[in-house]
C-alpha cells in the first residue's frame, strides 16, 4: 500500500503536466494566412551595420514584404519591396513548419526553397523565436551576429 500512493502521486503529477502541454496554443493553425512585415526593428547593437537577411537581400528589402503561408502542404512565399540593393517583386517559395524547442518554447521554421521546389543553402533553415501572435499580428525575433556581437531583429507582421 506504502508503495501505491507514490506511484499514484506520480501519475497524477505527469497526467497534469501532460494536460498542460496540450494547452499550448496551436501556432501552426494561427500563422496560416497572408500577412504584411510592417517594421524590423534592431535590438542589441547601436550604429550602422549591414545585415543581409535569411541569405537572400539587405533587412530594408524586408520591410513592407508580403507573406503567404499555407496550411495543407506547409508552402509559402514572401515578396520583397522596391529599394537600394533590392531585387523588387522577388518572390521566394518557402516550407515552414512550427518547431518545438526542449523547453517546450516554439519557433517559426522556414527553409528556402528554389524553382524546383528543393531546399536551398545547403538544407539550411531559419528558426525565429515566436514573441507574440494573435488574430491580427505577429512579432518574431532573429539573432544575428554582426562584427562578433549577438544582434536581435524583431518582425512585427500583421494580418493582412
Amino acid at each position: 500500500m506504502k508503495k501505491i500512493i507514490p506511484l499514484l502521486a506520480l501519475a497524477a503529477t505527469l497526467s497534469g503536466c501532460a494536460a498542460l502541454q496540450n494547452k499550448a496554443p496551436d501556432y501552426r493553425k494561427m500563422m496560416v494566412g497572408n500577412w504584411m512585415l510592417d517594421d524590423i526593428s534592431v535590438e542589441g547593437q547601436e550604429g550602422s551595420f549591414k545585415v543581409t537577411l535569411f541569405n537572400e537581400a539587405p533587412l530594408e528589402c524586408f520591410s513592407g514584404s508580403a507573406w503567404t503561408l499555407t496550411r495543407p502542404n506547409s508552402l509559402g512565399t514572401y515578396v520583397l519591396n522596391e529599394g537600394v540593393d533590392c531585387q523588387a517583386g522577388l518572390q521566394r517559395e518557402i516550407r515552414w513548419t512550427i518547431y518545438k524547442t526542449g523547453t517546450g518554447e516554439q519557433q517559426f521554421q522556414f527553409k528556402r526553397l528554389d524553382a524546383e521546389g528543393d531546399p536551398m543553402d545547403n538544407n539550411v533553415g531559419y528558426r525565429l523565436d515566436i514573441l507574440s501572435l494573435d488574430a491580427s499580428g505577429m512579432q518574431l525575433r532573429d539573432e544575428v551576429t554582426v562584427n562578433g556581437q549577438p544582434l536581435y531583429l524583431v518582425y512585427t507582421f500583421s494580418r493582412q
